[in-house]
C-alpha cells in the first residue's frame, strides 16, 4: 500500500514521501497516529503544488538573504554596557540582546537562532558575530562594546 508521509518516522522516512508499507501497518499505526494518509492521484497531485510552492518560497528567501548580506556586511554595531575599570562588563553581552541592536538598526527580523555565540560576550572591545541566514550562507558583522 503506498503512502504519503505527514511527518518525519524514524527508519522510514520524512514528511512528504511517497512510500510503500504494509496494509496492517498503515492501517494500524500509520494512520491512526495521522502520521500518513493514502497516496491516491489527489492527494499526490496536491503534494506536488506544495512542494512546488516551498519551492519557490525558497528561491525568494534565497534572494532576500542574498540582498541583505551586503547590508549586514558594512554596518557595525555598538552596545553601551556598564563595566569594571578593568573592562569586564558586570552583565554579559547575549545573543538576545545582539539580536536585538542588529534588528533595531538594519531593520530585519532575525532570530537568536541566527547568531553564533558560545558564550555571552564579558569584556569591552571589537568582536566579530557570525550570523547564519538559511541554507548554509552565513556572514560576520563587526560588534563593539563600549563603556557606559
Amino acid at each position: 500500500m503506498q503512502v504519503i508521509l505527514l511527518e518525519d518516522i524514524h527508519k522510514l522516512g520524512k514528511k512528504g514521501e511517497i512510500k510503500n508499507v504494509a496494509e496492517g501497518y498503515a492501517r494500524n499505526f500509520l494512520f491512526r497516529l495521522k502520521l500518513a494518509c493514502l497516496a491516491t492521484k489527489q492527494a499526490i497531485q496536491q503534494l506536488k503544488v506544495e512542494y512546488e510552492k516551498k519551492l519557490n518560497q525558497e528561491k525568494k528567501d534565497l534572494a532576500f538573504i542574498n540582498e541583505i548580506i551586503p547590508r549586514i556586511k558594512k554596518e557595525e554595531i555598538f552596545i553601551k554596557a556598564r563595566a569594571s575599570k578593568e573592562g569586564t562588563l558586570f552583565g554579559g553581552i547575549d545573543k538576545i540582546m545582539i539580536i536585538h541592536e542588529i534588528n533595531k538598526k538594519i531593520n530585519l527580523n532575525l532570530e537568536a537562532k541566527n547568531i553564533e555565540l558560545d558564550r555571552p560576550i564579558k569584556t569591552i572591545g571589537e568582536y566579530f558575530v557570525n550570523i547564519k541566514l538559511g541554507n548554509n550562507l552565513e556572514t560576520k558583522i563587526k560588534l563593539t562594546i563600549i563603556p557606559l
